[in-house]
């Protein structure tokens, strides 16, 4: 599974799946609060995007 295919995923789900994957990983927002976060860049890190409880966006940075 490409880590874009886990849209429409739980968060639980989601993190899972990132997790058995070795894919580092991190919430961004959730149900419209963004989360603090580091400014640093890792093109690897997969950022999510959650609204109620289902990742909605990933976007990598």
């Amino acid at each position: 599974m490409e880590v874009t295919q886990i849209v429409g995923l739980t968060k639980t789900e989601a993190m899972a799946v990132l997790v058995r994957q070795g894919i580092p990983h991190r919430v961004v927002q959730e149900d419209g609060k963004g989360k603090l976060v580091t400014a640093d860049v890792r093109s690897e890190r997969a950022n999510l995007t959650i609204v109620d409880g289902k990742v909605t966006e990933v976007s990598y940075g």
